[in-house]
């Protein structure tokens, strides 16, 4: 019989005892949840009839040791330099060297430590598999020696560098223009270089914008040899093109929950309005005028222009009215998901029309804001893209990991087309659009549906009739902008994104959304005014419509945690309990091919605060939690689990858990867990997202928020599972959420 390398995973220890004799050659040690060895192909059926999840070992990927050709066209669409002729000495390292370190085995303890006594440093997971190392070119024959190593495979400097990204080149007999100096960032593997790469970068007589944490951002023209020079220093990841950042431009309340939500409150004399919270919000300028934030701005921090943090784009204004507006100046009418939260606003509209007033490094945009107080963060602007993990993604994901309690809210982008669709079928919205730093981890990314609403400015006109050169055919062209909240903003951004991993995670409503309007901002820079009262509210739409919504809905959220069930919550908790309250849209467009959920398209789904948390709307509604970020808490290495068990009664429509955790920043998963839910007695075991599009067999080692929900659920103890699949660095902290109506006896097992 042919024998197959494989990871056996187990939920109970008897099911371990079970199937731990279908091994042979078992690498290293068991570990609490799962082992890795060999087994017959006949002998699988008996692992999984035992109740073990089989998951064979996939092969190592192909390493290229010749330098690589260079693609012809970007991730944002620019033309590419012609490779560079190696220099002399490319086929050999430097003494201290990254190689590419190819394993048949996860990360577990003794094949770590072997590879640490051999001399590798691990610097992190690369998504198509295997690890960056850094390491002594006579360290690794050691490190080829460690068993469970497939391959190392030096990365020369040829191959690690980047695309560098240059505007395309005139036809032959254009007439010349003058040369024209890009922006650029190169992003370096190590902090302690980044003073290096600036002395270096200033003998080449370069200006440098400013550096960050691992960034040093400077000028060169598109086609300068100084780019294939830097991109083959050893200090250096990737160096991208910087391309500046564009705006994303009461019946969403209702369609996300808060109205049923907030009616009487989480418990006597508590309503959910975010009156405890404080949110942050960066984007164009903030009327401070508007009736509808008086008393409730903490802080109005002009970034963009000197002293001035008003809004005579209006972007800004809407934005935040979406988020918090209290709708003084309607009666009500008009305002936002948490309207008595406080506003910590940052203007980045520069004295161009530009959003300058962003840092080089988004570590310092969010540090200020976090140090203002605020735990919620909204972003409604980025770069247009091909679902890249760009150097701005990265950094979203370095702040939230150093800074576990603060949640950030990205707009989705609007660049979604079905003008010219790759992979979807004609009429449909396309794949891979999602925008910087939207394609992050650790943020929660916001896509958008229609609004139910047909009195809107747009609600009566079709994608093809508003968007003629995006939606040209049907079924999309002639359906109508809003009216049907089960289908999707044409424009809004799908995934997945370039690592496998799905974006967005949720939508809220993006069309024909009425808010807040800038006193200084002219009509014609939104869909359209609010008739009732166009002085103080208008109609927009896009992702950057909403993320806000979102934004406040979390703040909601928050407010339960640390009022009601007097928890500071993590970023991890209020995004698992958010996503585990979703609604999934049933329209063509959010269930397009290829299906699967959660989806490429609609993420887990629409928002629905009302299943978020307990309150009045659902008397019987329950949520038990475990959230512990404190330092030192998590699952300390690959292979550990914690597990869980509630009571589930008869007769509930459904039991919904929720994984999520903050994953290290880089390029694809770091640190893998995985989520296992059984209930007592059976063998069958659901995983988190096991119905993934395209993806390999579970459990899922590519998304860091992964749910599983079991419509009308036997009654019993259903026991759960969080599991370390493969850790590049411990303890890895994480945020699980089960909810359904009458839980009980909820605790550890």
């Amino acid at each position: 019989m042919a024998k197959k390398r494989v990871t056996l995973f187990w939920l109970h220890d008897e099911e371990r005892d079970a199937v731990l004799p279908l091994l042979s050659s078992i690498v290293g040690k068991p570990t609490q949840s799962f082992a890795v060895g060999d087994i017959d192909e006949n002998d699988i059926a008996k692992a999984e009839a035992a109740g073990a999840i089989v998951q064979e070992q996939p092969p190592p990927p192909v390493r290229r040791v010749a330098p690589p050709p260079r693609q012809s066209i970007s991730a944002f669409g620019f033309a590419m330099a012609a490779a560079p002729t190696p220099p002399p000495d490319e086929g050999v390292p430097a003494e201290l060297d990254y190689y590419a370190l190819d394993l048949s085995v996860p990360l577990i303890e003794d094949v770590r430590n072997a590879l640490q006594t051999a001399g590798a440093t691990i610097m992190e997971a690369l998504p198509e598999g295997g690890y960056k190392i850094r390491a002594h070119a006579g360290a690794i024959a050691a490190i080829r020696s460690v068993p469970g190593v497939e391959a190392v495979t030096w990365i020369t400097p040829s191959s690690a560098a980047p695309k560098v990204a240059v505007l395309a080149a005139a036809p032959a007999g254009a007439e010349q223009q003058p040369v024209k100096m890009v922006a650029w960032d190169a992003r370096l593997h190590d902090p302690t270089d980044v003073s290096t790469i600036v002395t270096w970068l200033g003998q080449q007589h370069l200006t440098i914008a400013g550096s960050g944490v691992r960034k040093v951002r400077f000028y060169a023209p598109p086609n300068a040899p100084v780019l294939d020079d830097l991109a083959r220093r050893t200090e250096v990841e990737t160096i991208e093109q910087y391309v500046p950042p564009k705006l994303f431009a009461d019946v969403a309340r209702q369609l996300l929950g808060a109205d049923a939500a907030t009616a009487v409150g989480p418990a006597p004399g508590a309503a959910l309005d975010g009156s405890s919270q404080i949110v942050a919000i960066a984007d164009t300028g903030i009327d401070q005028t508007h009736p509808d934030f008086a008393g409730r701005i903490k802080l109005a921090i002009a970034r963009g222009r000197a002293n001035d943090a008003s809004d005579p784009e209006g972007h800004g204004t809407h934005v935040a009215g979406c988020a918090l507006g209290d709708g003084t100046a309607s009666g009500g009418k008009v305002k936002g998901m948490a309207p008595k939260a406080t506003l910590v606003f940052q203007s980045l509209l520069d004295d161009a029309g530009g959003l300058g007033g962003l840092p080089v490094d988004l570590n310092q945009l969010f540090q200020e804001s976090y140090d203002a107080g605020a735990r919620i963060q909204n972003a409604s602007w980025g770069n247009s893209g091909s679902s890249v993990y760009a150097i701005n993604s990265e950094e979203v994901d370095e702040f939230v990991y150093n800074h576990p309690d603060m949640l950030i809210v990205v707009a989705a982008g609007n660049d979604g087309s079905a003008a010219a669709p790759q992979r979807s079928a004609a009429g449909f919205v396309d794949w891979y659009s999602i925008a910087s730093p939207a394609s992050c981890k650790n943020a929660i990314t916001v896509g958008a549906s229609r609004s139910s609403r047909t009195d809107g400015a747009l609600s009566a006109s079709t994608w093809a009739q508003s968007f003629p050169s995006a939606f040209p055919n049907d079924p999309i062209a002639s359906q109508n902008i809003s009216g049907d909240p089960n289908a999707l903003a044409g424009f809004s951004s799908r995934g997945p994104c370039d690592d496998r991993r799905i974006k967005p995670d949720v939508v809220a409503p993006g069309t024909d959304i009425a808010a807040a309007r800038s006193s200084l901002a002219p009509v014609s820079n939104f869909w359209g005014p609010y008739t009732p009262d166009p002085a103080h509210y208008a109609y927009d739409g896009g992702t950057s419509m909403a993320s806000p919504l979102v934004a406040g809905a979390a703040a909601l959220v928050r407010q339960y945690y640390t009022d009601v069930a007097k928890h500071q919550p993590s970023a991890a908790l209020l995004k698992a309990t958010l996503v585990n309250s979703t609604a999934w849209l049933t329209g063509a467009d959010a269930t397009a091919a290829p299906g699967g959920t959660p989806s490429y398209h609609q993420g887990h789904g629409r928002v629905d605060v009302a299943r978020a948390v307990p309150n009045a709307s659902r008397p019987n509604f329950t949520l038990y939690f475990d959230d512990n970020y404190a330092a030192g808490a998590g699952l300390a290495k690959t292979g550990d689990a914690a597990r869980f068990q509630v009571t589930v009664p008869a007769g509930i429509d459904e039991l919904r858990i929720c994984l999520a955790y903050t994953d290290l920043p880089a390029r694809g998963l770091q640190n893998s867990l995985g989520l296992i839910v059984q209930l007592g007695g059976d063998v069958k075991k659901y995983t988190g997202n096991q119905n993934l599009p395209d993806a390999p067999p579970p459990p899922d080692r590519d998304n860091n928020l992964q749910s599983v929900r079991i419509p009308t659920p036997t009654a019993g103890v259903y026991y759960i599972q969080v599991m370390a699949n493969n850790l590049l660095k411990g303890p890895q902290a994480f945020a699980l959420v089960i909810t359904g109506d009458g839980l009980t006896n909820f605790a550890p097992y």
